[in-house]
């Protein structure tokens, strides 16, 4: 290909599936023509992502977007992907540049052959910049933290049980009932949660060593499970650039790989769950222009958005924030008398350096340069299996988990006494690693990490480990293993708890013929189910 803003000619190949394979003569090159066929292939998916994050949905739909723009203002995402693109390492903000320039010569060039739906909405789209890219990653960071939703879901409930049955349906979690938000409050906040913010974990990795495989190099499977969309979340694509040669799974608009491989090592992710969301309730002086602090008042920060709707007059919003974060509570008409509740997290630290991370993941060659690369991950916290053509295989735990004060985190924070506050991060030699164990298989799906009690706590809740207990089980002690193997292994369809539960009603005949067949289903030999491993 050619085209303005290239500095050499560019090869770009697709196989028989359409997976794009580019050859540059640099690295700029290689993110500008990345730019090119993701705008190619995906280019409204990018639109609506980017309108998404950045709170601009009802310029395109009207009224039916005010919901989600609210949110989003408030949280003031696409501003900090704003301030964090210059942040960067020079190097990062050129591969940015790079690839938002190929968006936008794709995008001039068929400015006459858009996606359907930009003629169907009327819309024309902006140039891309690098906060368009930086935007959605924040964005992953707050909706893959699940425990700060339980908190409000825990105080919707709190008024219709005590504290030994709702302790029973939130285990793990901290017995104090939250102090400050009513219920009503807390429904009507997870009822104005985004989509986009409403998290769908089930990923798994795993990877085995190269003695129990039958072409004695490690293998390594991962199947990350974002939402459900059409067109899906994932891009696979390969680069082949001076310098840079990897393959794998990208979002289309954001440059970087995320999962992957290089001709020297490998890696897969999962999502860690990791506490790093808080709800934080603050007391309001009296005046309600500050909130009570410690050490004296702190004054409320005001900012004003204009939301654009189309067919419809525009909005103007007044976003509050304390010294936590951005004011939830305001968008729901409000906590208790002379409190407000405002949402911590790590994805709206300004100091993300998360690009960065990823970007320097693509060029590591060892098991050290991919712990030195994820030093700069702030939002998600993630999990990285690993495995390199020397035979190593590994697993680290990667991103910014907070330390409080309180050690405590699943509730709603008490911002007015300085308890919960945050006091720093957990260091990353803290957080989980093993490489090269004993036995040739990690395997993790979201499952937890450390054993209950463990000291810095990672979270306070985790999913239930049945997929990786099934994983563990089918991988057994089997040798040989190929390909083949572990994509039979992806594909298994067995529920653990479902041969669990099928015991527990093994007496109650089944209500219609449909649950009849769903009985005799099950494969021989699945009736006995192992309760799940608890680590990875």
């Amino acid at each position: 290909m050619s085209a303005p803003g290239l500095e050499l000619p560019v090869t770009i190949t697709r196989d028989p599936l359409g997976i794009p394979r580019i050859n540059a003569r640099s690295q700029h090159d290689a993110y500008f023509a990345l730019g090119w066929v993701h705008a190619q292939d995906r280019f409204w998916q990018m639109e609506m992502q980017r309108r998404v994050v950045a709170g601009r949905l009802s310029e395109l739909i009207g009224e039916k977007g005010l919901a989600s723009d609210r949110f989003m203002r408030t949280l003031g995402l696409y501003r900090l992907a704003e301030s964090s693109a210059t942040k960067q390492d020079r190097p990062v903000q050129a591969a940015l540049e790079a690839y938002g320039g190929g968006v936008n010569a794709w995008a001039d060039q068929n400015r006459y052959r858009l996606p359907l739906e930009f003629q169907i909405l009327g819309d024309r789209p902006a140039p891309w910049t690098p906060a368009d890219s930086l935007a959605w990653g924040r964005l992953m960071g707050i909706e893959l933290a699940a425990d700060w939703r339980e908190a409000l879901l825990r105080a919707k409930l709190a008024p219709r049980f005590d504290a030994k049955h709702l302790a029973e349906l939130f285990p793990g979690s901290s017995d104090e009932s939250p102090a400050t938000l009513s219920s009503d409050a807390a429904g009507r906040l997870l009822g104005a949660l985004p989509d986009a913010l409403v998290p769908r974990l089930a990923s798994n990795v795993w990877v085995v060593a190269g003695d129990r495989t039958a072409s004695g190099k490690p293998l390594l499977a991962n199947d990350p499970h974002l939402a459900l969309q059409s067109p899906a979340q994932w891009y696979l694509a390969r680069i082949e650039a001076p310098g840079l040669a990897v393959s794998g799974a990208t979002v289309p608009g954001i440059p970087f790989h995320l999962l992957g491989h290089t001709p020297r090592i490998a890696w897969g992710s999962t999502a860690t769950g990791a506490d790093t969301v808080d709800l934080v309730a603050d007391h309001l002086t009296p005046e309600g222009t500050a909130t009570v602090t410690p050490n004296g008042s702190q004054p409320l920060t005001l900012r004003n958005e204009l939301i654009h709707v189309k067919n419809g007059a525009d909005v103007s919003l007044t976003i509050r924030a304390t010294r936590h974060g951005p004011v939830v509570s305001d968008l729901v008409g409000g906590a208790g008398p002379g409190e407000v509740i405002s949402l911590r997290s790590t994805a709206l630290e300004p100091d993300d350096l998360s690009p960065q991370a990823y970007y320097r993941l693509a060029r590591a060659t060892d098991w050290r340069g991919v712990q030195a690369a994820l030093k700069d991950l702030g939002a998600p916290v993630q999990n990285f299996a690993y495995a390199d053509t020397n035979g190593s295989i590994g697993f680290l735990t990667a991103g910014r988990v907070p330390l409080r004060r309180s050690g405590a985190g699943g509730r709603i924070q008490h911002g007015w006494t300085g308890q919960d506050e945050w006091t720093g991060w957990i260091a990353p030699a803290k957080l989980p690693q093993r490489l090269n164990p004993e036995g040739g298989v990690i395997v993790n799906a979201n499952n937890r990490l450390a054993p209950p009690g463990a000291t810095p706590p990672i979270a306070e809740t985790w999913p239930d480990g049945w997929r990786a207990q099934r994983i563990q089980d089918l991988l057994g002690g089997r040798t040989g293993l190929t390909a083949a193997d572990m994509a039979k292994i992806q594909a298994d369809s067995l529920s653990l708890p479902a041969v669990e539960l099928k015991e527990l009603l093994s007496g109650v005949p089944p209500a219609d013929p449909l649950s009849a067949k769903a009985w005799h289903c099950w494969p021989p030999g699945t009736d006995k189910a192992r309760r799940p491993s608890p680590n990875p």
